[in-house]
């Protein structure tokens, strides 16, 4: 049968020595106690040969008591004893607590603080992230958590099955919040599940983070009030009419808003600094504080609004922001060419199988035994004939008409033109040859001529 079990020891620099034993207890002032060597404390009478330690799984010394020498960052390590025939009695974990504040895990100081905690509203819960250094990477061994100094003294706390949540009382039932490791172990999320949003804060949450990286325990710790790390989401904006806007409060944030107020900044940006966004603060931009929750705006101007709790200073919200009509301008500009750009690629498909088309139109005119397709097919070649310079016409008689493209479409406009005339004694003889293989008529219909009613007095 064995135990196990995890000892920290506190180290300042200087060598600790912490002693450890297999079976009963140990007290070095207990009379009867010697010491061997740096390793091994025995009873006067009682040598426990039958008692092996080893550390790391290397076979150190015999004896039921076993002396851990600590120093720096060192010393730390699986311990376990065993009886001769290497049944475990015994493990126990050793980690060494440093106090050094010049080489942490995290990054950070302790004037700015290793944690960042925050929070989106007044409902009791909370959020504390970090950051690992480049050279060492960690994860949370234990977490403690309590609202008020005396509660964080007798505080109790128990992890679950996964050993990710948390969950820490005090004896007084005036505490009781519970946190979760993010599965990426970089941040706990937890609620204070005795808190009340309507009432004022009496004492700060002191949270405290136990760091684990090897053999090493570092610890971390935050305290504050929700007021002091509250931090609204983004705002809403939406448009009113063509000079003003409007914004909404958070989704997240408490209500009524008349208990939770918000104040706001608007950042109105000019010109050219609106490619760096709203985090642009050039003597072009202007800042106004208001509580009012619409803003007129003025054309090529991007306006950027940021919330914050009316009635304490915390944390400002990340800037929405909004740009007037440039937008859809430039999107609307964007279509425009697009569709040129089709118009003119159809025409030139149409340009290389005009003949194509016109033949297979005919074909239909002549063939087709449905008066529907014969109407349709003739009208499409009447608008065929026309619909190059129709095109034409309309594209340069448009306000931005760019000039090349005009010269291309007139070259072919001329060239079908052309083409259509060059080869009308051609297709002239042609239809004729058919309408007497048909047996069909071969001449024009003429028309009758219009005469004018006169009238005599």
């Amino acid at each position: 049968m064995s135990s196990a079990g995890v000892v920290v020891v506190n180290v300042d620099g200087s060598l600790v020595q912490h002693p450890l034993t297999c079976l009963g207890s140990f007290n070095r002032e207990e009379e009867g106690w010697r010491r061997d060597n740096d390793w091994v404390w025995r009873r006067d009478g009682e040598e426990d040969e039958d008692i092996l330690w080893m550390v790391d799984e290397e076979e150190k010394k015999k004896g039921n008591s076993f002396l851990v020498n600590l120093e720096e960052r060192t010393g730390g390590g699986i311990f376990t004893c065993h009886s001769l025939d290497r049944t475990l009695l015994k493990n126990t974990t050793v980690l060494v607590k440093h106090m050094d504040e010049q080489k942490r895990i995290l990054e950070g100081s302790t004037t700015t603080g290793y944690m960042k905690c925050s929070t989106r509203n007044y409902q009791g819960e909370f959020h504390c992230s970090w950051k690992f250094t480049t050279k060492r990477v960690g994860n949370v061994m234990s977490v403690r958590v309590a609202r008020g100094l005396s509660d964080a003294e007798n505080i109790s706390c128990s992890v679950d099955a996964s050993g990710q949540q948390w969950t820490c009382s005090s004896s007084s039932g005036q505490s009781d919040i519970m946190c979760s490791v993010n599965s990426s172990g970089l941040g706990v999320s937890c609620v204070d599940r005795q808190y009340c949003p309507y009432a004022e804060e009496t004492d700060r949450i002191t949270l405290t983070i136990y760091m684990r990286t090897n053999y090493l325990l570092e610890e971390y710790s935050q305290r504050f009030y929700l007021s002091e790390i509250v931090k609204p989401d983004k705002v809403s904006i939406n448009k009113v009419n063509s000079s003003t806007i409007e914004w909404t409060c958070p989704v997240s944030w408490n209500s009524p808003i008349s208990y939770f107020p918000l104040s706001f900044q608007v950042k109105e940006i000019k010109g050219r600094e609106h490619k760096n966004g709203c985090t642009c603060d050039s003597p072009c931009t202007k800042v106004h504080t208001t509580k009012s929750s619409q803003w007129s705006v003025k054309a090529k101007v991007m306006v950027c609004v940021r919330a914050q709790d009316a009635l304490c200073d915390s944390h400002w919200s990340d800037w929405t922001e909004y740009r007037h009509n440039n937008k859809r301008n430039k999107r609307g500009k964007q279509e425009k060419k697009k569709e040129q750009k089709l118009k003119y690629e159809s025409l030139a498909a149409l340009r290389y199988r005009y003949v194509d088309i016109m033949k297979a139109l005919t074909k239909i005119v002549l063939l087709s035994g449905k008066k529907d397709e014969r109407d349709d097919a003739a009208a499409q070649k009447k608008k065929m004939v026309l619909e190059n310079v129709n095109v034409v016409s309309k594209m340069l008689q448009a306000k931005d008409a760019e000039q090349h493209r005009a010269v291309s479409l007139l070259k072919d406009m001329i060239e079908v033109l052309s083409r259509i005339q060059q080869d009308f004694e051609k297709a002239k003889v042609t239809a004729k040859t058919l309408a007497d293989k048909w047996g069909a008529q071969n001449a024009f219909e003429d028309t009758r001529r219009r005469k004018a009613r006169h009238h005599f007095d």
